[in-house]
């Protein structure tokens, strides 16, 4: 199936539409509904009541936690989902099923999400009715990239073609965010009396999730012994000794190589969920940067990203996985402060130093940006890959169901609970004169917004000093060697070495 890059960088493609309307949803949707820190062009960013006023149509009491019990049910429903992935004999049946029943309900629950059925204040019918349609997008969206994540173990070659495919995804990652956080403000900026907001956008993007068909197209008349014959007899092997779903999980979240990278994963995502939630309110009620400024800065954060790419792999092969990634948190914390530092608070009479100073954040974080979208694809896919060549067990899928867990629950707390608390915060303020770049005079920021890039930053070197529990590399010597502290590594596993090290100009 992917028998050459072409074929990685479409399969890699594929989950470009779910994942933008993701991103969309998860850093403009509980703003839209809840607009409270919003300042500068509210109308772009949230329902407005007929009267004009802008005021939020949730409950905001219940949806916060309405909405931490959705992402933690998203994360929870990936254990029986990948179970049964897993129990599935064959590798394209594991990756075409579940997509086929998933791209229905998702894009109909997106559609739902963009029509509230009332725009009156404090509504508890909105309020359940979002939480409603959260579960069914939660569910949809989660049953198709497990599919994806899974599909990636059993399909690529080797390590090599595993590592080829996250870094075309990382890629593709980050188009997806600079079309969420730097294209879609200029959008909204030139339909600015129009009526629409972000919503409407969303509404209007979501024929995007169809890409999702790419790799039902893909592996149309492919059998399962025309990829990796080696690995199908192998998983011919895993189903007469598959585990059930509880000694299947408890493999997976036990293992050395991997519940290390999960602390890390869920105190990191903790910090970045949070951050992606907050900041339209950073931009508009810290910042007081109009759609267009906010458009700047994202280029900045993410334009860089492809060439930092290509260092992050620089020093992964020279370091290994553990350093390049204690690089990229450590960039990510100090990118971050800047939203507070280069704030209206420091510098209320002018706008050139906030952009400033929060374009050169921008560009130091955006090292640690595409690194996050690789790991979170190839640390799983590669242990999984590792464990059914060292002990012929299949868990593929298992292993982002587990993933999937610490994440989504990390974006419940991040999302549910700290985002809502900090906006709960409205009515404290740091008060001074400050002119927004929309040329209007403010006399407040919000409390909530301010902290919040601090908040971050303190995860992100938690989770620095959490990595050091981390391999140092992740190829298949070191992992095996966890799996089975006599697998004696093959000549394939030594020649695949994570870390090139060179002597003389010879590597």
């Amino acid at each position: 199936m992917l028998i050459n890059k072409r074929r990685e960088f479409l399969y890699a493609l594929s989950v470009f539409g779910p994942n933008i309307i993701f991103t969309m949803l998860m850093a403009y949707f509980t703003s839209a509904v809840d607009p409270r820190n919003l300042e500068v062009n509210k109308e772009l960013w949230a329902w407005s009541q007929p009267d004009g006023s802008f005021e939020p149509i949730v409950f905001t009491a219940i949806f916060g936690i309405l909405f931490t019990i959705s992402r933690i049910f998203d994360a929870l429903i990936t254990v029986p989902l990948a179970s049964k992935l897993d129990g599935m004999k064959n590798k394209y049946t594991r990756l075409r099923l579940p997509i086929l029943i998933a791209v229905v309900p998702l894009i109909a629950s997106v559609v739902a999400l963009c029509i509230p059925l009332t725009l009156a204040p404090n509504s508890h019918l909105n309020t359940f009715w979002f939480f409603a349609v959260l579960i069914v997008f939660f569910t949809a969206y989660t049953l198709a990239m497990v599919a994806f994540y899974s599909g990636l173990s059993s399909i690529c070659k080797d390590r090599s073609q595993r590592a080829r495919v996250s870094f075309f995804k990382s890629f593709i990652d980050t188009v997806q965010y600079a079309l969420a956080y730097a294209l879609i403000p200029l959008i909204l900026s030139s339909l600015k009396g129009t009526g629409l907001n972000i919503m409407h956008l969303i509404l209007m993007s979501s024929p995007l999730i169809l890409t999702l068909f790419i790799p039902v197209i893909m592996s149309k008349g492919q059998k399962d012994t025309e990829v990796n014959p080696v690995n199908s007899e192998a998983e011919q092997d895993t189903q007469e000794k598959k585990p059930g779903i509880i000694s299947s999980l408890k493999f997976v979240v036990t293992n050395k190589a991997f519940w290390s990278w999960m602390l890390v994963a869920f105190v990191y995502f903790t910090g970045l969920q949070l951050f992606l939630t907050m900041q339209n309110e950073l931009i508009s009620g810290v910042l007081l940067l109009t759609p267009v400024f906010a458009a700047l800065l994202n280029a900045a954060a993410f334009g860089p990203v492809p060439i930092m790419l290509y260092f992050y792999n620089k020093i992964m092969k020279r370091k290994g996985i553990r350093f390049a990634l204690q690089a990229s948190l450590f960039s990510f914390a100090v990118g971050i402060i800047c939203f507070s530092m280069g704030s209206a608070m420091f510098f209320p009479n002018s706008i050139v130093p906030r952009i400033v100073i929060n374009a050169i954040g921008a560009t130091v974080s955006s090292f640690s940006i595409g690194a996050f979208f690789m790991m979170v694809l190839m640390i799983p896919s590669q242990v999984a890959a590792v464990e059914l060549k060292v002990v012929k067990r299949r868990n593929s899928a298992m292993y982002f169901a587990g993933q999937g867990i610490v994440v989504g629950t990390a974006g419940a707390i991040a999302t549910g609970v700290l985002a809502t608390t900090l906006r709960s915060l409205d009515k404290i303020y740091l008060s001074t004169s400050m002119i927004g770049a929309d040329g209007i005079m403010y006399d407040n920021i919000p409390l909530g917004g301010f902290i919040a890039p601090f908040i971050v930053a303190f995860l992100s070197l938690v989770a620095f000093c959490a990595a050091f529990l981390m391999p140092k590399s992740y190829d298949t010597k070191t992992i095996g060697k966890l799996f089975d502290s006599n697998y004696v590594p093959d000549s394939e596993d030594l020649a695949d070495s994570e870390i090139v090290k060179k002597d003389n100009g010879v590597k």
